[in-house]
């Protein structure tokens, strides 16, 4: 009968323990869901006044794939300037940028990775530059921001651009192409678009 009693009061013990933290999880995630939920709204509205053919984004940070052939040359150190590392690299007032104007879009990015095929010789800049128009445009918006997904050609070099508008106007950048390792951006909505030259 003592046993028995224990494991009674062992079983509510137990049952008011196991409660209690459901409570508190509770409480803690349906306040957080709101808090989220706020965000999330304030969020939406902020990217509503983002015009979806009209923008151009400064560039800040680069993140190349870390692939193995781009390391081994990439920890020689010559991206480790300003505190960088080798898969993020502040470019921060270098002026790169990515501006989108009607049905044309203008890219001066830098490139750090494995280039597979090389289709221009000769080149000046072995960064990304294009002033093209785009094809296959589209937009949509999600929990996690506006989205905006195009094509663009140099030469015969096919570019996939899909870009992210997060809060606070920052942008997350990713391109993609047959010949070139993916490479990320970040950057900053700016006002202005970038000057001719």
């Amino acid at each position: 009968m003592n046993q028995s009693r224990k494991n009674f009061i062992f079983l509510c013990c137990y049952s008011l323990w196991v409660s209690g933290i459901i409570l508190v999880l509770g409480t803690t995630t349906s306040s957080c869901a709101s808090s989220k939920q706020t965000a999330s709204q304030e969020m939406m509205a902020e990217l509503a006044t983002i015009p979806e053919k009209n923008f151009n984004v400064d560039i800040t940070f680069v993140y190349p794939l870390g692939s193995s052939a781009y390391l081994s040359t990439a920890n020689l150190g010559f991206t480790q300037v300003r505190g960088n590392s080798p898969t993020q690299i502040n470019v921060d007032g270098d002026g790169h940028y990515i501006a989108v104007s009607g049905d044309s879009v203008k890219v001066h990015l830098p490139y750090f990775g494995v280039r597979d095929v090389v289709t221009n010789y000769n080149a000046i800049d072995n960064g990304i530059l294009l002033d093209t128009d785009y094809e296959d445009f589209k937009s949509w918006t999600d929990r996690k921001g506006k989205h905006i997904e195009f094509f663009a050609k140099d030469g015969f070099e096919r570019f996939r651009i899909q870009l992210t508008f997060k809060g606070n106007r920052s942008a997350l950048i990713s391109l993609f192409s047959p010949q070139r390792d993916v490479i990320r951006y970040s950057g900053i909505i700016s006002e202005t678009l970038p000057e001719e030259g």
